[in-house]
């Protein structure tokens, strides 16, 4: 996936509390968001010229599956705390329907489930840990169907166009209660032709997760993209907790909850 100089953005989060205040990243940067963050080793960059960002943005349409391999680790909070494995040394699967995925991402043991095309439904699917969900290829996604990593560990999910989940299947990626997750290299959309409560979030970190780092993503054309902590009276349960990293994510057309320049 290629990100242009000026939208590299990589900073670290380590919550106290779970805060609705605002992102801070490297300039340039657009938006406001309803979380909060340190920066830490954010590149500065100049502006690139407005063809440069929409060749850009097209570039980035497409997700990355040749940059993901089931041994490779994460930087940053994943690869702490035992690191982030996923499935590896389970299992291998291969999908293309909802049922099968379903069952996948289901099952009990460590298992490597490859996405194969685009697999589309309605619903919220409880994501297993010890997980590694990949894309095969360029093409590989899932259309309105949310993945729920909840009170679980050792969950990655790469090489994916998650697209269009109402909120009635919660957010495209829920974190909640659950540790090492690594979510890398993923095309996150909906649209904005609807009200902003129509879809949830992209990738919603809360409920005291940890370790977590969200990497090399392309958010775009939605309304609230990506939270950490959801609410400042959580502070009981998130202290201590919401260790989340971001690095060299893409964010364009997004209303909220994105990096925010201070």
């Amino acid at each position: 996936m290629f990100i242009p100089p000026s939208f590299v953005m990589q900073f670290t989060i380590p919550f106290a509390l779970a805060a609705l205040s605002h992102m801070a990243a490297a300039r340039p940067c657009a938006a406001h968001s309803s979380s909060a963050v340190e920066s830490s080793s954010a590149p500065s960059a100049s502006r690139t010229s407005s063809a440069t960002q929409a060749a850009a943005t097209k570039a980035n349409k497409a997700s990355s599956a040749a940059n993901a391999t089931t041994t490779d680790g994460p930087v940053g909070y994943a690869s702490l705390n035992g690191g982030t494995t996923g499935g590896q040394g389970g299992t291998t699967t291969t999908v293309s329907e909802l049922p099968a995925f379903t069952e996948a991402i289901k099952a009990d043991d460590p298992m490597v489930v490859y996405v194969s095309g685009t697999i589309s439904g309605s619903e919220q699917i409880h994501v297993a840990g010890d997980k590694s969900i990949l894309g095969l290829d360029s093409d590989s996604g899932i259309e309105g169907v949310g993945l729920y990593i909840k009170d679980v560990s050792n969950v990655i999910v790469r090489n994916l166009k998650l697209s269009k989940v109402k909120s009635d299947a919660g957010d495209a990626i829920g974190i909640q209660a659950s540790t090492n997750v690594w979510i890398d290299h993923n095309d996150f959309s909906s649209d904005l032709d609807h009200g902003k409560d129509y879809y949830d979030g992209l990738c919603d970190v809360t409920h005291a997760a940890d370790y977590v780092t969200i990497s090399n993503n392309y958010f775009h054309d939605h309304y609230k993209a990506s939270l950490v902590g959801h609410s400042d009276d959580n502070g009981d349960e998130d202290k201590g907790y919401l260790h989340v990293t971001y690095a060299n994510n893409y964010w364009s057309n997004i209303n909220s909850r994105q990096p925010v320049c201070t």
